[in-house]
């Protein structure tokens, strides 16, 4: 196996990744060791959460003999305890997410909220004067269209 150092990511061959990804689909573990693709260089275990499938363990050993029933068990029990650690990590994350986008939304209500407001209360007065306009026994009325002029100046001043 290489490594690349730079991004310390297993550098593995497409045979080992077919691996990796059978495991993950099936949720079985796979590769040496195992009855199943055996031939692989390496063993690879599905790293179950309560709620998903987190990934695929990789061992690869030092030596090519079998692995005793202590340290399967250990492996096993390894791949499961961080299986459970990252699931609860990324389930922080998404609540986290989530929180965000509930505030979000509601900073958004109270804006249009507030902007709304801000819009009926001209529109309001330019909406009663306009309806009093139409009024046919205003229309001619000098002291009625100064008190319309007036209401329009002090909605517009806001």
């Amino acid at each position: 196996m290489q490594w690349n150092r730079r991004y310390y990511t297993p550098l593995i061959s497409d045979k080992e990744n077919a691996v990796a990804a059978w495991v993950y689909d099936r949720k079985k573990p796979a590769g040496w060791s195992t009855e199943t693709l055996s031939e692989s260089a390496a063993l690879y275990l599905p790293m179950m959460g309560n709620e998903e499938t987190i990934g695929v363990f990789v061992y690869h050993p030092n030596k090519k003999r079998k692995l005793t029933l202590e340290e399967e068990n250990l492996l096993y029990s390894v791949a499961r305890r961080l299986a459970l650690s990252l699931e609860r990590h990324f389930m922080d994350k998404r609540l986290q997410e989530a929180e965000k986008l509930k505030e979000s939304e509601r900073i958004h209500q109270t804006l249009l909220h507030s902007i709304s407001h801000e819009l009926k209360t001209p529109l309001t007065a330019i909406a009663g004067a306009a309806s009093a306009l139409l009024d046919a026994k205003n229309r001619d009325s000098p002291q009625f269209l100064d008190g319309i002029a007036g209401d329009l100046t002090v909605a517009s001043d806001r």
